[in-house]
């Protein structure tokens, strides 16, 4: 399932910059993510 920048955006009551009809299929560490994949840094050492 694939969801829009805008949708989890507004699931996470976050703001938006920039193109929000980007969709993404998941989410990854930065190292391992692909181009449809949101970043999700959990290590420190991307912070």
């Amino acid at each position: 399932m694939s969801y829009s920048l805008d949708q989890v955006a507004q699931a996470l009551g976050a703001r938006l910059e920039g193109d929000a009809r980007l969709t993404i299929s998941g989410a990854s560490e930065p190292a391992l993510c692909g181009p449809d994949q949101l970043a999700l840094a959990m290590d420190p050492k991307y912070a």
